[in-house]
């Protein structure tokens, strides 16, 4: 073959040459442009750690139904359960996205890029992709909240029981309250790596709370430092059962140093619902009946304790006009929702307050410390007495020349409450007492002409100026 034919040959096997070469190249990015514009995911892909290679959109979407779904919440707590269905309250996967995003895999780049990603995925590279699921983890919070009402237990404080036997402290009882914040870390944890559909049970997170109260500091009440009885007339049966509903109410007061109270915080509304009678109480200077008659008697017997036994008593009011049952300036006027009378716990020990009721007597003891507690002197002084005046009223019903005395008024005073401590003796309140004056109507009714007008003893109301008369209870609007 001379040199001509060969170079001649040499020309027709190059195109051929390349060709083949082009083809070879050529080929596999055909084959992969072909896989990618395909309906199949590439291989080697997966979703949620499930193996979705080379499956459509709709086989990918049933693969994974059956995989992934929500179960129950269980909350344990001593036997009590709580459960909680998360398919039915907000939480599901969001499967139709992950498949998309399974499919777009090799397909959301360019020509070249998407041909590589799925050479790549031909050849043993992976792609995993997550499991995006929707959730509503404000419901479950709510959820949690419920809980924590439903198992939360408050502590009990230890209390005094004071009986024949002495003083003795009730032991408290420790409380408990739900993790809330512990609880929600470890529901959520178990959401995201739980995909199966598998309930999810766990322990309710508590903690263990302790009472305010310290039993070693009650036992510091060795005794009674101050006490008061006053009357009352058990012939009045409705005023009695409101002397005995108070106090009952304002039985069992523990104060702990520092600590204020309020006479009608503690007793709550004064109504029928809660137990009390209608009995005489004053209103515009006239004794009507009112809810609650004889309550006042129980705060003023209260008062009196509270200031022998050395406390504070940081508001008290006295009554429009005087009563009978304790001293001018010792008296304490309630009422719903006001005047109050409010005390403070000075001492550096706690304070055990108890009220009773019965057989005529009103009592308040007070418990604290016998060695702490101050010796206290109470004393009054009345400063000015003012008495009533005479006010006459023609009344044209009655006969001329005829007397009536229709209310016999009361004296007004001016009184200062003393305390003696430590030989030093300082003022506790000064109480002013209303002055009403003495009404008499005078008849102005002319005899008919022939008869003889009879002299008429004059009338007066059995009512009494005297201190320490039980008519005298209660001012405006009091009990």
């Amino acid at each position: 073959m001379n040199k001509k034919t060969r170079k001649k040959n040499r020309s027709q096997i190059l195109p051929i040459i390349i060709l083949v070469l082009l083809a070879l190249v050529s080929l596999p990015f055909i084959y992969m442009n072909n896989i990618v514009k395909g309906d199949k995911i590439l291989n080697n892909v997966s979703i949620g750690k499930i193996n979705v290679s080379n499956l459509t959109k709709e086989e990918a979407k049933q693969a994974l139904g059956q995989k992934f779904s929500f179960g129950n919440v269980t909350l344990n707590d001593a036997g009590v359960t709580y459960d909680y269905n998360l398919s039915e309250n907000g939480f599901n996967y969001d499967i139709d996205k992950s498949v998309e995003d399974a499919f777009n895999v090799g397909r959301d780049g360019n020509v070249i890029q998407n041909i590589l990603v799925a050479f790549g995925h031909s050849t043993g590279k992976k792609t995993d992709i997550p499991l995006d699921y929707n959730d509503d983890y404000a419901g479950l919070e709510n959820w949690f909240n419920e809980i924590a009402q439903k198992a939360n237990i408050d502590p009990v404080n230890p209390t005094i029981s004071v009986s024949g036997a002495g003083i003795v402290v009730v032991p408290g009882v420790k409380g408990k309250i739900v993790d809330v914040e512990a609880l929600k870390a470890n529901v959520k944890q178990e959401i995201e790596k739980n995909s199966d559909g598998q309930d999810i049970v766990l322990d309710l997170p508590v903690k263990t709370v302790d009472p305010y109260i310290k039993e070693e500091q009650l036992s510091k009440i060795n005794g009674i430092i101050g006490k008061y009885s006053t009357k009352y007339p058990t012939s009045d049966v409705a005023r009695s059962m409101n002397v005995a509903v108070t106090a009952k109410k304002m039985n069992g007061i523990l104060l702990m140093p520092g600590d204020q109270g309020s006479f009608m915080s503690h007793l709550g509304p004064v109504n029928e619902k809660a137990g009390f009678k209608a009995a005489k109480i004053i209103i515009n200077n006239e004794y009507v009946d009112g809810i609650g008659g004889g309550v006042c008697q129980v705060s003023s017997t209260m008062y009196n304790a509270l200031l022998r036994s050395g406390l504070d008593v940081t508001a008290r009011s006295n009554h429009t006009f005087p009563i009978g049952y304790v001293p001018l300036g010792l008296d304490a006027t309630v009422a719903d929702p006001a005047p109050d009378m409010k005390y403070k716990n000075n001492y550096p020990f706690p304070i055990y307050i108890t009220n009773s009721a019965g057989g005529g007597y009103m009592t308040t003891t007070i418990y604290g410390n016998r060695e702490l507690a101050k010796k206290v002197d109470i004393t009054t002084e009345v400063l000015e007495t003012i008495p009533s005046d005479v006010v006459y009223k023609d009344d044209p019903t009655l006969p001329e020349g005829k007397e009536v005395v229709d209310d016999n008024g009361h004296i007004g005073y001016k009184v200062v409450s003393y305390k003696t401590i430590d030989g030093k003796k300082t003022v506790i309140a000064r109480s002013n007492y209303k002055m009403t004056p003495k009404i008499i109507l005078r008849g102005t009714k002319k005899a008919e002409p022939g008869t003889e007008q009879a002299q008429q003893p004059k009338a007066m109301q059995a009512t009494s100026n005297d201190p320490n008369s039980e008519l005298h209870q209660s001012a405006l609007p009091i009990f």
